[in-house]
């Protein structure tokens, strides 16, 4: 016979050849028009979560540093000292971005930036042919405002010492 929700047709329930009796092997065969689908039951638990993806493409790379030249020069200036004029040597400096390789033209070994007395960077002044490199290692924070740049000789005197302005 049939049922309302498989139309019509017939059920057989049959056991596999060689199952013994009593091993709750059976096959249930239907003949008649197409089974439609069951509904869906409930959804069981999740899984457990895939292997990591491959490693993807290197983004761009970001935009380069800033570095502050800063540039000294010595001027003769006339002051005035209890009404008579006087000349008075005195260090004008300019500072400016700028991108590319630096020269220096400087002979001094050790350089350091400080401030009120305290060291706030120090390094070394490499000179190569013509051109050199100062490359200064900071010790402490640096904050916006004026620092003394001093170069010293090997034997320990001093070559320069200039005000600069870190913005």
């Amino acid at each position: 016979g049939g049922s309302d929700f498989f139309g019509a047709g017939a059920f057989n329930l049959t056991s596999p050849a060689g199952a013994g009796v009593g091993n709750g092997q059976m096959v249930l065969t239907y003949s008649g028009e197409t089974v439609p689908a069951t509904p869906a039951g409930p959804a069981g638990p999740a899984g457990p979560a895939g292997p990591a993806g491959a490693k993807g493409a290197p983004g761009t790379a970001g935009a380069s540093g800033k570095v502050q030249l800063v540039t000294c020069l010595t001027v003769t200036k006339t002051i005035k000292v209890n009404g008579k004029s006087k000349k008075v040597k005195r260090k004008k400096c300019t500072t400016k971005v700028v991108t590319g390789t630096v020269k220096f033209t400087t002979l001094a070994v050790r350089a350091s930036l400080s401030r009120h007395g305290h060291v706030y960077a120090a390094g070394t002044a490499r000179t190569v042919g013509a051109a050199g490199t100062l490359v200064l290692s900071a010790r402490r924070s640096l904050r916006a405002g004026r620092y003394t740049l001093t170069l010293r000789s090997s034997t320990g005197g001093v070559i320069s010492r200039s005000s600069v302005a870190i913005h």
